[in-house]
């Protein structure tokens, strides 16, 4: 795992993004309530975070993190926040997220 998304995943297990289904989508963070394909149980949300590198050429780039509250991103709009600063990042993901309940837990058949 790169050591960006390393970062995101200890990050959103330290916070209150623990009570979702994190998962990462190419260069994001996503959450899920319900994440089951074979039962078409899908649930997941609008609010993510996605980083990107601030100069792909410099040896010494680093990551830039964009929270959006919606997905897929209007690009014609601006994200709730950018920030080089990964903790500030997850925790308007928490603010975008408060309101949603937690994922749903598995039920073993009777």
């Amino acid at each position: 795992m790169p050591p960006v998304e390393e970062l995101l995943w200890r990050m959103a297990k330290a916070s209150t993004l623990v009570r979702f289904l994190p998962f990462s989508s190419h260069n994001s963070l996503r959450l899920a309530r319900a994440f089951d394909f074979a039962g078409g149980d899908v649930d997941i949300l609008d609010p993510c975070l996605l980083y990107r590198y601030d100069d792909y050429e410099s040896p010494d780039r680093r990551p830039e993190y964009w929270v959006w509250d919606v997905w897929p991103q209007d690009w014609l709009r601006k994200p709730v926040l950018r920030t080089y600063d990964v903790r500030a990042a997850v925790h308007e993901l928490e603010r975008l997220t408060a309101d949603f309940g937690p994922a749903k837990t598995r039920t073993s058949a009777p």
